[in-house]
């Protein structure tokens, strides 16, 4: 009886200490350096992501005009190659007032290429093709949620 209480005590501990970390996570593309690579379409491929128990980390943004509202939001970082010049970026089942930032260059030395305040997506035609392109997304009223991202093109005309 006395070792059947010690194993319950023990579980009951790790539950304690376990179960409040994993529900507080940060999504795994919290931080620019870990933004995950969305693979561009003619069609709409989502991929799931949510913002929630996301943080904000200035360093990412030094010196960027960030548009899109105030730039200290909880975000997360999407990441894709261009395979157009003109690609259009499309988030769905959004919390209340998405945001959408894209930018060329690399995480902590930024150039801000387009902004989303009112729509859900961002069309931006002077891409180069081959070249890296980082999304940031984020709620101007920092609600939280799921939502489905992705990257679109035109195929070329036969």
């Amino acid at each position: 009886m006395k070792h059947q209480f010690r194993s319950q005590a023990l579980i009951a501990f790790i539950c304690v200490i376990l179960i409040p970390v994993f529900s507080y996570a940060q999504p795994s593309n919290n931080e620019c350096s870990a933004a995950i690579l969305l693979t561009s379409s003619p069609t709409c491929v989502n991929t799931a992501g949510t913002n929630v128990n996301a943080t904000y980390n200035p360093s990412t943004l030094p010196g960027v005009t960030a548009g899109c509202g105030a730039t200290d939001k909880y975000d997360v970082w999407y990441t894709f190659v261009a395979v157009s010049t003109t690609q259009t970026i499309t988030v769905s089942s959004a919390p209340s007032q998405i945001r959408l930032q894209l930018f060329s260059g690399t995480c902590g030395a930024f150039t801000s290429l387009a902004c989303s305040n009112n729509n859900n997506f961002i069309t931006y035609a002077s891409l180069t093709i081959g070249n890296t392109y980082y999304i940031r997304v984020y709620t101007q009223n920092s609600n939280t949620g799921a939502f489905n991202i992705c990257v679109t093109y035109a195929p070329p005309v036969n």
